[in-house]
């Protein structure tokens, strides 16, 4: 099921680029595309050892097409990083000890509301497809804006002698030339912050102002 979805969401998103590319250039090229999104998707989804491998940007595959060494860029800047779905059977793995199973769970969120942090293969998304629901507590860049009310509402939302979990965190776009901080967003003609929230109090705390 995994990799079905992966593969629509590729497939899908490799379509809609060469359909956005058609239509500044006004060239038929859909036959073409078909055959692109084939080809491309039977190799993103091939093999056990490789099938996730190109999922560490879902929302960016038209990216990784551009730029088939994206992910050594990724890995350059961080080492060791993984894709989502290599992510969650670690994450469950060493959740497993303490009982966290997924009736027992409230899961929450404080993660920036950027749209590509929701996309179907982000490890947000991934993690709410297990425990079956999700606490949003995030505001942009991730900080929990929620607060203290927001939390105690949350809190009371656990199912009786239950637990929560919560995944923290900002994020970090990479464009298809492996400019950390930059984004290509579906439906946009050029790259864009992520996180814009981020990069903005980087630059005010630097600024000296």
């Amino acid at each position: 099921a995994d990799s079905e979805i992966s593969f629509q969401h590729f497939t899908m998103a490799v379509l809609h680029e060469v359909a956005q590319q058609q239509k500044r250039r006004h060239k038929a090229v859909a036959p073409f595309a078909l055959f692109f999104a084939c080809v491309t998707g039977w190799l993103c989804c091939r093999g056990s050892s490789g099938r996730h491998e190109s999922d560490a940007f879902a929302s960016g595959a038209i990216a990784q097409v551009l730029n088939p060494g994206l992910l050594n860029v990724v890995q350059t800047n961080f080492p060791g990083a993984k894709s989502s779905y290599k992510i969650l059977p670690k994450v469950l793995k060493a959740l497993r000890p303490y009982g966290l199973r997924p009736r027992v769970v409230m899961y929450g969120t404080s993660i920036c509301p950027d749209e590509i942090n929701n996309e179907p293969t982000t490890l947000s998304t991934l993690l709410t497809q297990h425990y079956g629901k999700v606490f949003p507590l995030g505001g942009l860049g991730g900080v929990p804006f929620s607060g203290k009310t927001g939390f105690s509402a949350f809190s009371h939302h656990v199912p009786t002698d239950g637990h929560v979990v919560v995944m923290f965190g900002p994020h970090l776009g990479m464009s298809s030339d492996g400019e950390p901080g930059k984004f290509m967003r579906n439906g946009q003609a050029a790259i864009s912050s992520a996180c814009g929230a981020a990069t903005a109090a980087y630059a005010q705390l630097t600024s000296g102002v």
